[in-house]
């Protein structure tokens, strides 16, 4: 007798409205956990199957065919005078493919041109290109030249433009020949005159006060009323 008694408490016993279990209260709760954990997931997924998945808008890819038009060439940047070191200037030569005159059945060699803008590290090594000017943005006649009118100063940038096919295809890009920087302009040289104004008005302010100091009987006009 006193040996079950001993078995008994050696071994903790769960007593609930089925009876009596010899299991462990720990190990029991902790299944009951993730049984009930594992439910909950399976009708989580179950209430989303009736649900319609999202839609995702992918654009077009346009096809390019016919040949590759003669790219552009003479590639130049130029830092524009008397600003905030905002702004570059780009100018080519156009593709020789670039023709204003077509027939009127005939699509023309050249529909416009791209250019492409990337940043330059202090290895002198491009980072990605990205594009900064569409055929809508370049027209392909006549049109040789554009302002980058958002650059940050003192910041090293290598641009390519190439020419756009009437199928859409790129020519082979002409780059410049090292990177282009914007830098602030201490002085607007378009505002001379100003400055000119600003001398000329302290002049004549210095030269009245000393003749005063001398004693010269200056005439001062007076102001009416």
């Amino acid at each position: 007798m006193s040996a079950m008694k001993h078995w008994q408490n050696a071994i903790p016993v769960t007593r609930g409205r089925t009876g009596s279990s010899a299991l462990s209260r720990g190990p029991l709760q902790a299944g009951m956990r993730c049984g009930c954990l594992f439910l909950a997931v399976v009708l989580v997924m179950l209430s989303g199957c009736g649900q319609p998945l999202p839609t995702v808008d992918v654009e077009p890819v346009e096809e390019v065919t016919g040949p590759q038009p003669a790219p552009p060439s003479n590639l130049q940047a130029s830092d524009l005078p008397n600003d905030a070191g905002r702004v570059l200037v780009l100018t080519w030569s156009l593709s020789p493919d670039d023709v204003a005159e077509v027939g009127e059945d005939e699509e023309p060699p050249v529909r416009g041109y791209r250019l492409y803008r990337a940043t330059v590290d202090a290895d002198g090594l491009p980072d990605e290109f990205t594009l900064k000017a569409d055929e809508g943005d370049l027209p392909p006649q006549g049109v040789q030249y554009r302002d980058d009118s958002d650059v940050v100063p003192n910041v090293r940038y290598q641009y390519r433009l190439v020419a756009v096919s009437a199928g859409g295809r790129e020519s082979e890009p002409a780059e410049l020949d090292e990177p282009a920087m914007a830098q602030r302009g201490w002085f607007d040289s378009n505002k001379s005159w100003f400055v000119l104004i600003t001398f000329l008005s302290c002049g004549f302010i210095v030269i009245f006060i000393h003749l005063a100091r001398k004693g010269v009987d200056l005439k001062i006009r007076k102001i009416a009323g």
